[in-house]
């Protein structure tokens, strides 16, 4: 049984200091040992080695659109897929090149945010208002043949996507609201009926953001202005708060050799920094832990 005991003393130490404005989208490649992520308003995509010296990424691609999610491609090693404001394609690690596969078509007012692959391989995201006024966002999947399709309307900035289960559980954030909420989905699809609240911060000074299953089938969400990602059990009581020196903590995933180090990216942008503050907006920790995490999925689709 895991207990708060079990994690303390563990201090995050610094991976990569991109100063990202909104770094976002982190992702463990276990075929490149490599950790990826995004900073979504800058259109840039960083690469760095799990065993690279240094805190500089390894590499860095500017991207012709503005992407907010990513997916390990299923083929190889060389390419992701991601989602951006304008589509959903496909991205060669090697030239550089974009390719969409499809297009959103979503309004002027609205881009992708947070996704993930879901247990059955389909891609799972969300969308928002690019300035947030209210729950004009939706959730959407797309599955491996290329059909996207409507799950939930209704929510103000879709965050976390994470999985858990046979079932399986989807967690969603509404960041907009504050809250977490907990979905059972059937043949692929949302049962809305099923919604429950999972952890309600509402009024609070922290907002739930991207997060991650560790083996044990607890999440791990970072808490926007909170300086920390916070582990919850599957049934929503707190373990612990893993500090961080950053103020908003955007984004987690698991990885290394054995899955046992959470990756945590942040942001710089929208925050002023406090006389006396020794923090280190912006930048990628990560810290080691006692148990491992859950292997990421990865996602591929017929004629890519």
């Amino acid at each position: 049984m895991m207990t708060r005991a079990t994690i303390q003393n563990k201090q995050p130490e610094l991976f990569s200091y991109t100063s990202d404005e909104l770094g976002e989208g982190a992702i463990w490649h276990a075929g490149r040992q490599s950790l990826f992520w995004l900073d979504i308003p800058k259109h840039r995509l960083y690469e760095k080695r799990f065993d690279s010296a240094g805190v500089k990424p390894d590499a860095a691609w500017d991207l012709p659109e503005m992407a907010s999610a990513l997916a390990v491609d299923e083929g190889g090693n060389d390419q992701l897929w991601m989602i951006t404001d304008r589509s959903f394609g496909c991205f060669s690690l090697t030239s550089g090149a974009y390719q969409p596969a499809i297009q959103l078509g979503l309004p002027a007012n609205l881009r992708a945010n947070d996704g993930s692959v879901a247990p059955d391989g389909t891609f799972w995201f969300g969308t928002m208002e690019r300035e947030p006024t209210g729950l004009h966002g939706s959730v959407y999947r797309i599955t491996r043949q290329g059909k996207l399709s409507l799950q939930l309307s209704g929510i103000g900035i879709p965050n976390t996507f994470c999985w858990s289960g046979a079932q399986p559980t989807l967690y969603l954030s509404d960041s907009y609201r504050q809250k977490i909420l907990a979905y059972e989905c059937e043949n692929g699809h949302i049962d809305q009926s099923s919604a429950s609240l999972f952890r309600d911060l509402t009024g609070s000074s922290v907002t739930p953001d991207g997060g991650a299953i560790d083996e044990n089938g607890n999440l791990w969400n970072c808490l926007w202005d909170g300086h920390c990602v916070a582990g919850y059990t599957a049934g929503g009581d707190l373990i612990e708060n893993i500090a961080l020196p950053t103020p908003r903590p955007t984004s987690c995933c698991f990885g290394g050799p054995d899955l046992a180090h959470l990756f945590i990216t942040s942001a710089e942008g929208g925050r002023k920094q406090h006389a006396g503050e020794q923090l280190l907006p912006g930048a990628v920790f990560r810290v080691e832990l006692p148990f491992a995490g859950c292997k990421i999925r990865s996602f591929s689709m017929a004629g890519n």
